[in-house]
């Protein structure tokens, strides 16, 4: 401190610090909720509350492998904030299957995170859940393994 003001009386210049290059806002590398493409609330959503949601969905549904939806309140982790509380991530209707829980971790690392999903959101239900699963990456990628053991199995079997 006693320096710079020194140089500035004598009039000597001092080095400028270097400039951040890169001042995009990074993406954040863990997510738990994987949020499906924007859609309209169907017929049967409009106007219930979440309760009465959560059954709607469970009677529509047309995945294969058996969505659990649940109201889920998902904190982030780390710091508190001053009352004690955590800071919320999602509140709201979420949803996991068998076939997220065995293939969220490839779908993370293609969309670029370090963790594993654990949930979908509400428009992913909507959308892939009771309507078409084959827009599901997970669904996808279940199927995918699926047809690959049983092409396994059939040559195992004409061995």
């Amino acid at each position: 401190m006693v320096r710079r003001l020194l140089n500035k009386l004598l009039g000597r210049s001092e080095p400028e610090a270097p400039e951040a290059t890169d001042t995009t806002p990074k993406k954040p590398r863990i997510k738990q909720v994987y949020e499906g493409p924007n859609v309209d609330r169907p017929e049967f959503a409009r106007g219930i509350d979440d309760a009465e949601l959560i059954v709607a969905c469970k009677e529509r549904v047309v995945c294969t492998y058996n969505p659990h939806i649940e109201r889920q309140r998902i904190y982030k982790p780390g710091r508190r904030r001053v009352g004690g509380d955590l800071d919320t991530v999602y509140d709201g209707v979420a949803a996991s299957c068998a076939a997220m829980k065995s293939f969220s971790a490839k779908v993370a690392e293609e969309d670029g995170l370090i963790q594993p999903y654990r949930y979908v959101d509400l428009n992913h239900i909507f959308a892939c859940c009771c309507g078409n699963p084959k827009r599901c990456p997970f669904f996808l990628k279940a199927n995918q393994e699926r047809a690959s053991i049983n092409g396994r199995m059939q040559n195992i079997r004409q061995r």
